[in-house]
């Protein structure tokens, strides 16, 4: 990627990379995520996209790190802010900050001034930035969100949520004036939703609301999920006959895509990229999670002690969890962050508990022997599973009109939404330098007619 090839970023007067580097799981300890970076800005690449709860703030102390010796102009950092989690529970709560949408126990939200001027002070301090190039509001949507999920939804809140954003972008217009951002903007997952639905956001109401603050004001970037399954954005109208990417080329503001190979589908999540096919047999599923049943069961008849997940035990809660899965990444990261700490505390409270009692030790290698089989077993069932289906989505897409064939999915899959008209840029996770080089492969593929390629893929999908 020459640092010719650029893109307008809307009416900000910044030129971007059409491949922007996502930094959603990059950590400031990783060598590998840092010659990522590296490498990526070495090609050519110039636009980093970022967010203040990204690892609790180490996807913005590795940026820092990288950008420190290098030109201010050397890249276009986005940030964002909203999610209150980790350190800033604590932070919001001490220091009174209102306004908080406590949506679960996991996710709270905030875009009150007093919470995102701390996110801006904590983030230029991580960045070692004196100001922002763009910074966005993060999914503001939850206030709907929440108020619905409680079934406490009041005909005012639509003019509430309003109110909230324009706050918040009048706060935003001030810190401009300081020159501790440049621009602004949002970044939501619902701005193609129907205006009927009630957590749909819209961005002309979000521009209306800057016009009412000042004719000069400084909202000019929006970001939203876009990829070959969700593709509302580019094919559906919503704002005024336009759809989000015509409205948005028409006034002048700059879109950039996230979550390009991660499509979310009902309640699956779909990886569009390819995958191995596994040259080991997979084992049988339901035949793994009842063997484990069953030595649960023999430790419940034997043993003085409570299985698993209240009673139930592990193969109770497994068994349904692994029916339909298709992502082998979303199956790792549920092990290691849900599983194994499960397991291990279970363990340890049986040792305590039962360490001398005859043949529990026994039990014990026998448990993690069966727990590891059905593991890998499901791991592989996975991965095969993905293997079949990135298939047919190739197959689609080849059918839908796209010229190129020999590619990996991935960049085919990049390819289409980089020619679609409108957006200024697609930010893409890029962990290691070979998922760097890539991604920006995805630039020298010929498309043809990207916007009638998707709408034929969602026609056969």
């Amino acid at each position: 990627m020459k640092a010719a090839a650029r893109r307008p970023l809307g009416d900000t007067g910044l030129g971007c990379a059409p491949v922007g580097f996502g930094g959603y799981r990059i950590a400031s300890a990783s060598d590998e995520h840092k010659a990522a970076l590296e490498a990526y800005l070495e090609a050519g690449g110039n636009l980093i996209d970022t967010s203040a709860n990204y690892g609790a703030g180490d996807s913005e102390r590795l940026i820092g790190r990288v950008l420190r010796n290098r030109p201010r102009d050397a890249a276009i950092v986005v940030t964002k802010a909203g999610y209150i989690q980790g350190q800033s529970k604590l932070v919001a709560l001490q220091s009174g900050v209102p306004e908080i949408v406590h949506y679960a126990p996991d996710v709270w939200h905030c875009i009150h001034p007093d919470f995102l001027s701390s996110q801006i002070d904590a983030s230029l301090d991580r960045l070692g930035r004196h100001s922002i190039d763009v910074f966005l509001l993060h999914n503001p949507e939850y206030f709907l969100l929440e108020r619905h999920k409680r079934q406490v939804a009041r005909p005012d809140d639509r003019a509430e949520f309003d109110r909230r954003i324009r706050a918040a972008f009048a706060f935003l217009e001030e810190e401009v004036g300081k020159g501790r951002i440049s621009w602004y903007g949002v970044s939501s997952n619902r701005f193609a939703y129907s205006g009927s639905d009630p957590t749909a956001t819209s961005v002309p109401r979000m521009l209306a609301l800057a016009r009412e603050l000042s004719a000069r004001h400084h909202f000019r970037v929006v970001q939203l999920p876009l990829n070959l399954y969700e593709s509302d954005a580019a094919l559906e109208p919503c704002c005024g006959g336009l759809t989000v990417l015509e409205f948005c080329r028409d006034h002048g503001l700059g879109v950039l895509v996230n979550r390009p190979l991660n499509a979310v589908v009902g309640d699956r999540l779909i990886r569009l990229s390819d995958a191995p096919i596994p040259d080991v047999p997979a084992g049988s599923l339901p035949a793994l999670v009842q063997r484990l049943r069953q030595h649960e069961e023999e430790f419940a008849r034997r043993f003085d002690f409570p299985l698993m997940q209240a009673g139930t035990g592990l193969a109770g809660w497994l068994g349904p969890a692994l029916v339909g899965l298709d992502s082998a990444d979303a199956f790792r990261a549920s092990v290691q962050q849900a599983v194994v700490p499960a397991v291990n505390t279970w363990l340890f409270n049986a040792d305590k508990a039962l360490g001398p009692t005859p043949g529990f030790r026994a039990w014990k290698r026998s448990f993690t022997d069966h727990l590891d089989a059905l593991l890998r077993a499901a791991e592989v069932s996975i991965q095969k599973g993905h293997a079949h289906l990135a298939g047919q989505i190739r197959q689609r897409l080849l059918e839908s009109g796209l010229a190129a064939r020999g590619a990996p999915l991935s960049q085919l899959a990049l390819a289409v939404l980089l020619a679609q008209e409108g957006v200024s840029a697609v930010l893409n996770g890029m962990r290691t330098p070979a998922y760097v080089r890539d991604s920006l492969s995805s630039l020298l593929l010929e498309v043809g007619d990207a916007r009638a390629i998707l709408a034929a893929f969602r026609a056969v999908a």
